[in-house]
């Protein structure tokens, strides 16, 4: 078999070609069928989480995942945060706080202790992801300093009490 043509196989969406080619003896060809599976997206969810248990490619897989920010692949990626291998515990740090869903806080807290170092800063830094992400999404607001109720950020008069909040 030659080399997979990685792009001919994302265009026709052959997941298990994709599958496939993670597998080949190339680093490039490995890195592009990440890539491409990325790209396809939600249909290639399955498959990765499933290649998270082979041993082979559960790194590249759980890359994938990252790059395709998909809820379902959560508790896959808590899994492997607990793995023994170093690099996949990092890349699924990493990959939570792309996700950027806060059903992954309590698993990244806990990664903060992990023996690693590479494994608390990726988990600091997926954190800080999800939080900033928090925050954005939040509508800003602040409290009325007469009456305290909450007033959006920049009005100038408080809506409930009428003062000016600046």
């Amino acid at each position: 078999m030659g080399r997979p043509d990685i792009e001919e196989m994302e265009n026709r969406r052959d997941i298990e070609g994709l599958m496939k080619a993670m597998h080949y003896p190339d680093a490039g060809v490995i890195l592009g069928a990440q890539k491409a599976l990325a790209r396809i997206g939600a249909p290639a969810v399955e498959p990765l989480i499933q290649a998270l248990k082979s041993k082979d490619v559960r790194r590249g897989a759980a890359m994938a995942l990252g790059m395709i920010v998909d809820a379902r692949a959560i508790e896959s990626l808590t899994q492997a945060l607990r793995d023994e291998d170093i690099v996949l515990r990092i890349i699924a740090a990493v990959g939570l706080g792309e996700i950027g869903d806060a059903r992954a806080i309590e698993p990244l807290t806990q990664a903060l202790k992990d023996e690693d170092e590479g494994v608390r800063m990726g988990a600091k830094n997926a954190l800080e992801k999800i939080k900033a992400r928090a925050i954005s999404a939040s509508p800003q607001v602040e409290k009325c300093p007469s009456c305290g109720v909450e007033t959006p950020v920049g009005a100038e008069f408080c809506p409930n009490c009428g003062r000016r909040v600046k």
